[in-house]
């Protein structure tokens, strides 16, 4: 039960708490079991208290300080906590539903068996907090750092965690369902056993994580980095969305690489995972082997070398069919060259303006990038095409350029580029605006 002398302090007011707590650094509140709700505690000194069971529903508790308060059991429904320290407290098997958290310290803190339905942790710090059996369905963890978190076996399903950092997170066994996650940081985190069917993972970051076993039916990678990962056992299905995933090399065992050495090509991961899925797998590396690796690529390349020899050239990337001057989608018509570039035009019409005088910014540069290519003599315009496919790609990802989810296709857009214009020759007025362009737009992208 609750000391009657820290309840009386308490309830004289945060002021004289506070005042009260300075003068008696040593003494531990005793508020167990208190009933507090919707009272007004802001700023309020309660580190270190002991609030097991305490009643705070619609208690306001912003800017409060909780470090390594034990609020195990405790009622916190609906409770304002935005901007508290919460750091290295207990909260296990408290009730947070609707709690306001946003931006609240709460590293190390520990939730096990916790629920925090529709709680809104927006912009929360959490790195190494333990989540273990939590219930945070619906809730809102956009753009909140659960760094080295533990969610192992926690329901997550609805949440919204986009632009939220979970690298070095373990996620094993987690229901991650219907959640958002869009460009996400998984970088080297454990998501083995987890469920994300019908998840939004598009431009997420898994470099280096374990998505063995890992659920991900009618799941959206769009974008998505998976170079790095570890995929035995990865289970996706025809409704799986893999568009413009990038993966330079995975492991599809336990210490075995592919390729074994250098990269897989353009797309290569992608057509994999459909290949394996055309045949009726949707353990995709299950039983897989470089040997199978290798076939998919010649069984490409080979398609690729009687298109060629036919007189059409395949471009997988962008499903454009290259015959002659014109280009040719899906059979739907031509697109000319002219086509190609109203749409650059558009793309590149919609990016933000210098904000510094004199400082062109990305959608300058790309402008000028697009002029020098249309109008160079030496350059086919199969190669103009191809060059403004690429501008299309850095204009697609140049709105929000510093974002990491972004930096690789925007590399591979430049290095294709310089790649076209170093088989110009050296006096070619496009190849002196590259070397000039290139390495500003590039240090906009942060590469």
């Amino acid at each position: 039960m609750a000391n009657e002398e820290h309840l009386k302090k308490l309830r004289e007011g945060v002021q004289s708490w506070n005042k009260w707590r300075e003068s008696n650094p040593s003494v531990k509140p005793n508020l167990n079991n208190a009933k507090l709700t919707s009272l007004n505690f802001s700023s309020a000194d309660l580190s270190m208290s002991d609030l097991v069971g305490a009643r705070l529903s619609g208690a306001r508790l912003n800017l409060v300080k909780l470090n390594r308060a034990n609020l195990a059991y405790a009622d916190l429904h609906e409770t304002d906590l935005c901007e508290a320290d919460i750091s290295e407290a207990v909260l296990g098997m408290a009730n947070l539903n609707l709690a306001k958290l946003s931006k609240a310290v709460l590293i190390g803190a520990r939730f096990g068996m916790a629920s925090l339905c529709e709680a809104d942790l927006s912009g929360a710090n959490l790195s190494r907090a333990k989540f273990n059996q939590a219930k945070l369905i619906r809730a809102d963890l956009s753009n909140a750092n659960l760094g080295c978190a533990d969610l192992s076996g926690a329901n997550l399903s609805g949440a919204n965690l986009s632009g939220t950092n979970l690298d070095g997170a373990k996620l094993i066994s987690a229901d991650l369902s219907s959640a958002n996650f869009s460009r996400a940081n998984f970088s080297g985190a454990n998501l083995s056993s987890a469920n994300f069917d019908g998840s939004n993972l598009s431009g997420a970051n898994f470099i280096s994580s374990n998505l063995s076993k890992m659920r991900s039916l009618g799941t959206n990678f769009t974008g998505a980095n998976l170079t790095g990962a570890y995929l035995e056992n990865w289970k996706i299905d025809s409704g799986t969305i893999l568009d413009n995933i990038i993966c330079e090399y995975f492991y599809y065992r336990e210490g075995h690489r592919y390729p074994e050495i250098g990269f897989c090509d353009l797309n290569e991961f992608i057509k994999i995972c459909k290949y394996r899925l055309n045949i009726g797998l949707n353990y995709v590396f299950r039983d897989f082997t470089p040997e199978i690796g290798r076939t998919i690529r010649m069984s490409e390349e080979k398609e690729n070398t009687n298109q060629t020899n036919s007189g059409v050239v395949n471009d997988f990337r962008r499903n454009l069919n290259i015959t002659g001057g014109n280009f040719i989608i899906n059979g739907a018509g031509a697109l000319s060259l002219g086509d190609i570039s109203g749409t650059l035009a558009n793309t590149i019409n919609q990016l933000p303006s210098t904000s510094e005088p004199g400082k062109p910014g990305i959608k300058e540069l790309l402008e000028q990038l697009k002029i020098a290519i249309e109008s160079e003599s030496n350059l086919s315009d199969e190669d103009k095409a191809d060059a403004l496919e690429h501008v299309q790609t850095l204009a697609e990802v140049g709105q929000k350029p510093q974002e990491v989810a972004v930096r690789k296709p925007a590399k591979v857009a430049i290095q294709a580029l310089k790649g076209i214009f170093s088989s110009l020759p050296d006096l070619a007025k496009l190849a002196e605006t590259g070397k000039t362009l290139i390495p500003l737009i590039s240090h906009i992208f942060g590469l």
